[in-house]
C-alpha cells in the first residue's frame, strides 16, 4: 500500500519585522475601536456571508432587529 498523504499539511513561515508591527497596530486599532464603540454604546457595523450584520459592542453578538 501506498502512503497516505496529509490531508492539511503544516505551512511553516517567520513574519518579517514590517508584517509583525503592522499586525501589532492591526490589534490595537481593534481594541480602540471597541472601547470607542462600547463608551458610545454604538453597534458594530460589519459584513458577515455577504450580509451586512449589526454587532453588540460589549457581547460582539449579532443584534437582531431594527438597530436606533
Amino acid at each position: 500500500m501506498g502512503k497516505i498523504k496529509d490531508p492539511k499539511p503544516e505551512m511553516k513561515f517567520e513574519l518579517s519585522e514590517n508584517a509583525k508591527k503592522i499586525i501589532g497596530g492591526m490589534e490595537k486599532v481593534k481594541q480602540d475601536l471597541l472601547a470607542f464603540k462600547r463608551s458610545k454604546n454604538s453597534p458594530i457595523v460589519v459584513m458577515r456571508e455577504g450580509r451586512i450584520v449589526n454587532l453588540d459592542p460589549f457581547t460582539l453578538q449579532e443584534i437582531k432587529g431594527d438597530v436606533k
